[in-house]
C-alpha cells in the first residue's frame, strides 16, 4: 500500500503543478461525507479496477495547494486512473468544518483510498 501511495502523492504532485485552476465548490457550514463525498463519486461513470476515488485532506496537504481558499478545512477528491497513471475527476470541497463522519474516515491520514 505504501507503494501505492507514493504514486499517488507523486500524481497528485504533478496535477498541482500542471493544474493552474479547478473547479471548487466552497460549503457554508460542514461536509456531509455521505452528501457531498459520496453522492459525488456516485455521479461519475467509475470504472472498477481501473478508477480508485480517494479523497485527501488538504490540511495536511497544504503544501501541494497554493493558493487554498480562507476556509477552516477543505477535502480534495477526485479518482487515479490506473491504466492511465492520472488523477481525473477532481474536486475541492472547503467549509467551516468537517462532519463527524469524514473526520472518521480520514483519520490522521493524508490520503485515504475508497472502494
Amino acid at each position: 500500500m505504501g507503494k501505492f501511495v507514493n504514486v499517488i502523492m507523486d500524481a497528485l504532485r504533478n496535477f498541482f503543478i500542471a493544474l493552474k485552476e479547478f473547479v471548487q465548490k466552497i460549503i457554508q457550514g460542514i461536509i456531509s461525507f455521505v452528501q457531498e463525498i459520496v453522492n459525488y463519486f456516485k455521479t461519475l461513470s467509475l470504472v472498477r479496477n481501473r478508477d480508485i476515488p480517494f479523497i485527501a485532506n488538504t490540511e495536511q496537504l497544504k503544501d501541494l495547494i497554493k493558493n487554498a481558499p480562507v476556509k477552516n478545512v477543505g477535502i480534495f477528491e477526485a479518482t487515479y486512473n490506473q491504466q492511465t497513471d492520472e488523477i481525473e475527476n477532481a474536486r475541492y470541497l472547503a467549509a467551516d468544518e468537517i462532519d463527524e463522519e469524514t473526520q472518521e474516515v480520514l483519520g490522521n491520514e493524508k490520503l485515504v483510498v475508497l472502494s
